[in-house]
């Protein structure tokens, strides 16, 4: 059967998803209703307050020497940290749950020595090494909200929910 649905809305009777109504409190209130009225909530929702935070620290140096006229030494690094909180659509609802919650770090280093036995002869010898960390989506969010939801809270079996192992005690 193909009817089509009254007003292109589910009815809540028709809804048999159990995680359905756990999921229906962390999207925010309507606030761009459709121009016209018969047409499907499509785009009803504009984050205007949603967070964009970022921080970006970044540090670089670099050294050159001349040993003698035969030998140039340089010495470069770089470190660059950014923090980003952005796209938390649940901001209004659940703050933090739905956060980008990037962490990058960058690391870099390099050495260079150039060594020159002649007019017409050079040897360039450069040693350089590179570290990039990233967490993604939603590291930067406090372990408490994480933790706060369980599989076992949208319906799904109680077995699927973690269980904390064995607590050590130290004898009195």
């Amino acid at each position: 059967m193909r009817d089509p649905i009254v007003g292109n809305i589910f009815p809540l009777s028709r809804i048999i998803n159990p995680a359905y109504n756990t999921y229906v409190k962390f999207m925010p209130a309507s606030n761009n209703p459709p121009a016209n009225s018969s047409l499907e909530p499509l785009n009803n929702y504009v984050g205007v307050g949603e967070p964009l935070n970022w921080t970006d620290n970044a540090v670089m140096n670099r050294i050159d020497y001349q040993h003698s006229e035969k030998n140039r030494f340089f010495g470069r690094w770089a470190y660059q940290e950014l923090r980003e909180d952005a796209s938390d659509w649940t901001y209004e609802t659940n703050r933090g749950l739905m956060t980008t919650g990037n962490h990058r770090n960058f690391y870099n280093a390099t050495l260079d020595w150039v060594y020159t036995p002649g007019s017409a002869t050079f040897v360039d010898t450069v040693v350089s090494g590179n570290n990039f960390d990233q967490w993604v989506s939603g590291n930067s969010t406090p372990a408490a909200l994480t933790l706060k939801y369980k599989p076992s809270d949208v319906g799904l079996p109680l077995t699927w929910t973690p269980r904390q192992g064995p607590t050590m005690s130290c004898p009195s």
